[in-house]
């Protein structure tokens, strides 16, 4: 793709499906960059991930401007047919963590290509699998993403079973977090695979030492705020959270999201 800065186009548009069968890549400028493998298929979010850290925005590759991905599908081969096997997910883990996974810093936007076949009107169990984007909604709705100052969170996990996802804001103090079990896929729910539970720190830098933020756990499957509490800043400016026995996925929103409510004065 490289650097395409037409100022009359809004943004640009990739469409890579994700196959089932084999390794997969993307070809930019007569290159061939690898985004895949087979043994990856069932991790959803890894496969938006990948393609988004590659040629979002302001990735080595991107357009320096927003990109979506007009089509792409989980599919058996090429761009069709779209995998059946998807069908047995009656809960839809595989969407969920396709739509959690865009919270990575990237910043591509996706659109899902077998939206019938997959997501509703699904002849085998009429399941609707629509309501899965509501969770994620409710979460990024008062984030104030197009404000120009937010980066990649990068922040620190303790286990690598455990991806902590997302960005942080540091001069407005805010901060978010996708953090995930990385083993629990659909095919491992479908399976009725046991997923080991893992307990993990995660820190997050760049902070302003001594204050202390504002830290709201989201449950991502409701959509809902499930707890919230003060945590200061060390004196490095690293705010360490953690997660206990974790073996789905929960989120956290950090800071204040009311251009009223700043941070906390550092502690004295």
């Amino acid at each position: 793709m490289g650097q395409c800065l037409l100022p009359s186009i809004d943004f640009a548009d990739v469409h890579q499906y994700v196959p089932r069968e084999t390794n997969y890549s993307i070809r930019i400028d007569d290159s061939y960059y690898a985004l895949g493998t087979a043994a990856q298929y069932y991790d959803t979010a890894a496969a938006t991930s990948n393609l988004s850290q590659l040629i979002g925005a302001r990735q080595p590759f991107g357009a320096a401007k927003p990109v979506i991905r007009g089509e792409t599908g989980f599919v058996v081969s090429g761009s069709e047919p779209s995998d059946p096997a998807l069908l047995r997910d009656t809960e839809g883990i595989w969407l969920h963590n396709l739509v959690w996974g865009t919270i990575n810093p990237g910043g591509l936007i996706e659109s899902y290509w077998y939206e019938k076949d997959h997501i509703y009107d699904r002849p085998a169990d009429n399941a609707d699998l629509r309501p899965v984007f509501r969770g994620f909604y409710q979460f990024v709705k008062d984030i104030p993403l197009n404000n120009g100052s937010y980066q990649d969170a990068a922040a620190a996990v303790s286990d690598a079973r455990i991806r902590a996802w997302g960005q942080k804001d540091l001069s407005g103090g805010r901060a978010h977090l996708w953090i995930q079990n990385t083993a629990h896929t659909w095919k491992a729910v479908v399976d009725k695979s046991t997923i080991a539970p893992v307990s993990a720190t995660i820190t997050l830098g760049g902070l302003s030492p001594g204050v202390k933020y504002a830290v709201e756990w989201w449950d991502p499957y409701s959509g809902a705020p499930t707890g919230s509490s003060l945590l200061a800043a060390d004196g490095r400016g690293d705010l360490s959270l953690s997660v206990s026995g974790l073996v789905t996925d929960k989120a956290v929103r950090i800071g204040q999201y009311s251009q009223s409510s700043p941070p906390s004065a550092p502690e004295t």
